[in-house]
């Protein structure tokens, strides 16, 4: 017996294909496309979807919600909406690392405007602690970028001056280690102090470094790898359905090349 059928509706698998009618069953964390007559298939769940389209869940490429949906993991403005995963850390404004809790909570009262400044169930210092506060917690997928804002306030301070040169080694380690504990990129943000006192050049000069690193602002993916952050999709996905499903996460090399910049904690893909 499946677990979910979810049958009617109009399907638009991602593909780029033209939508068609056929039903979606979900079975043991597992989703398959059913053509054809499905009135002999037995469900816990059924969901008639006549009249509404099916599709996978919607992915938003520039998420602010790096704390709120730490002190609202169901996380619904986003979830009704259908979007499934996130990618947060834009505009150089990320929440990891900070070896000071102080430069922390200085960090996001400047940035509250854009991020909120809601109440965090702990405390996390470095990506990988970040990380691990949102692995099977909150509802959706989280792909995170570092912003260039925690990478100078790391090795620079808070001072409007150009890095020297052993401060800008100083970043490529902290980002090299951002990476390896999870980050996929490095976003900028030239508006927002301290990153907005680094210079074009500066961030050129960090992208340098063996780990290679894209910058949200001028990034692009001619292909986005598909991700499964829910066992419903498209107008069916709730909260209650759309929990991540991540495991321990060892620590990985880098990637070899800024194409492969992004991507989901997910450990499940679409099938």
């Amino acid at each position: 017996m499946l677990d979910l059928l979810i049958r009617g509706g109009l399907i638009i698998d991602g593909s780029g294909n033209p939508g068609f009618y056929g039903a979606v069953a979900v079975e043991d964390e597992r989703v398959r496309i059913l053509r054809g007559d499905t009135a002999g298939i037995e469900a816990r769940r059924v969901i008639d979807a006549t009249g509404r389209v099916v599709c996978p869940g919607f992915i938003d490429m520039h998420a602010h919600s790096g704390l709120v949906i730490l002190a609202e993991p169901q996380h619904e403005p986003k979830v009704r909406q259908g979007i499934t995963t996130e990618l947060i850390g834009i505009d150089g404004n990320s929440y990891a690392p900070f070896h000071s809790h102080d430069d922390f909570l200085k960090f996001v009262q400047i940035n509250s405007g854009l991020d909120g400044n809601p109440r965090l169930p702990g405390r996390w210092f470095t990506v990988e602690q970040y990380l691990d506060m949102f692995t099977r917690r909150v509802a959706v997928n989280i792909a995170y970028v570092v912003g260039n804002s925690p990478l100078r306030i790391g090795a620079v301070g808070w001072g409007d001056r150009p890095a020297t040169r052993d401060e800008m080694a100083n970043q490529k380690a902290l980002l090299r280690t951002a990476m390896e504990e999870g980050a996929w990129g490095m976003s900028t943000g030239l508006d927002y102090p301290p990153g907005s006192y680094a210079d074009t050049a500066g961030n050129r000069g960090r992208s340098t470094s063996p780990t290679p690193t894209c910058a949200t602002a001028s990034a692009t993916s001619s292909s986005i790898p598909s991700a499964r952050p829910s066992t419903s999709a498209g107008a069916a996905t709730s909260p209650s359905t759309s929990r991540t499903s991540t495991t321990a996460r060892p620590r990985r090399a880098a990637p070899a090349a800024c194409s492969v910049w992004w991507r989901t904690r997910a450990t499940a893909a679409w099938t």
